[in-house]
């Protein structure tokens, strides 16, 4: 039976869900008429930056806040105390939807939100709000083609050579293992026996032809480095078993043992991950050298093997461990954030009453579709 305090949490994360994808799609609405400005690429970035500072400001503090998780962070801090270059690669182990929250409190709290850009399956810029954005933003979508390479090659030179900032964000296994693909595990055992690969039990050999590309077109950038990030989740609650994770099991393992969080989950402290442990390696890529690009990220996901397999046994990462990311306390920056999100959102509801009454209607209608939905994802999310 559903407890009055389940019901409480399932109506905060739905009025969450409806204002965010409010605000959202308010913001495809300006992003669209800033298409005008396409005539001069770097302006119009800089106009999408602001969007991008803004809009993925508030997001991870949503998740920050929200999901009341401890962030423990290893290995190089310089990711915190230390300047990076405009231009980056950004790219970790792929282990649940709740990565993509990880990737943004991290851009967010490290200052580089406003540049953030991520690699997405191609039906992902069709999808109303997020996807919209994403697709205003330059998101680079693929379809897991021969063909993407080609695209890969064109997006990052239009970025070094216009020396317009880009943290380029993905995940070089290319999916993540959960119970409705768990035959992806053998076929990858399969590609790295066939190849004589080592054989991994907690990550999938990456794809390392997009990455020789990313790095061929970043070695021509001054001070570019590679930030490689290993993430492992953690939960140990007594009362809520269903919601214990433990991300670092072997990826054969049945969802029954190996249990992963949910990007929804990361809307309540009673569904989040206790711990989020992020282990940081920060490589220039003038370091690595030419033609060992493919190598060099198979050695990376040795030592993550490694470095999973360590964190399975002791619940910590081999390496250092800084003080604890101060996850729930909202800055005053964050506070001028939210009030300048409701000033826009309540000016642009505004502007829509002004507008005939077929279009009023018509917003309103579409508006309220985006609010249905919202309702009925968190009905059956949990």
């Amino acid at each position: 039976m559903t407890s009055c305090k389940d019901i409480a949490v399932r109506a905060r994360t739905c009025v969450v869900l409806v204002v965010l994808a409010l605000i959202i799609l308010a913001v495809n609405t300006v992003q669209l008429f800033s298409l005008v400005f396409l005539i001069h690429k770097p302006f119009y970035r800089r106009i999408q930056q602001v969007f991008l500072f803004t809009l993925g400001t508030l997001v991870a503090m949503v998740f920050r806040v929200l999901s009341g998780s401890k962030l423990f962070f290893y290995g190089d801090s310089s990711l915190f105390t230390s300047r990076l270059p405009g231009q980056f690669i950004f790219m970790s182990n792929h282990v649940a939807f709740t990565d993509w929250a990880v990737f943004f409190i991290l851009a967010s709290a490290c200052g580089f939100v406003d540049r953030i850009r991520f690699i997405w399956k191609r039906a992902g810029q069709y999808l109303p709000g997020a996807g919209w954005a994403a697709y205003f933003a330059e998101y680079l979508f693929v379809r897991r083609q021969a063909s993407d390479i080609d695209s890969l090659t064109g997006y990052v030179d239009s970025f070094v050579k216009s020396r317009s900032p880009l943290v380029l964000a993905f995940f070089p296994e290319g999916t993540f293992i959960d119970g409705d693909n768990l035959e992806y595990v053998t076929e990858n055992k399969e590609f790295a026996k066939g190849r004589d690969l080592p054989e991994m039990s907690h990550v999938l050999v990456p794809r390392t032809k997009g990455f020789v590309v990313m790095m061929d077109a970043f070695k021509n950038v001054e001070d570019a480095v590679v930030v490689d990030l290993t993430l492992a989740y953690a939960s140990f609650r007594r009362q809520k078993e269903e919601f214990n994770y433990l991300s670092t099991l072997p990826l054969v393992e049945t969802t029954k043992s190996r249990k992963l969080p949910g990007l929804i989950d990361m809307l309540s402290s009673s569904t989040a991950p206790e711990e989020i442990h992020v282990h940081c390696s920060i490589t220039r890529c003038k370091d690595v050298p030419d033609g060992q690009s493919s190598a060099w990220l198979l050695q990376r996901f040795k030592e993550k093997e490694h470095l999973l397999s360590y964190f399975t046994e002791n619940r910590i990462f081999p390496s250092p461990l800084y003080p604890e990311f101060k996850s729930s306390e909202i800055t005053y920056f964050e506070q001028f954030i939210l009030i300048l999100w409701a000033a826009f959102f309540l000016g642009f509801a505004y502007m829509v009453s002004l507008t005939p009454d077929w279009l009023y209607y018509t917003v309103c209608g579409f508006f309220g579709i985006i609010v249905a939905g919202s309702i009925t994802f968190v009905c059956f999310a949990y």
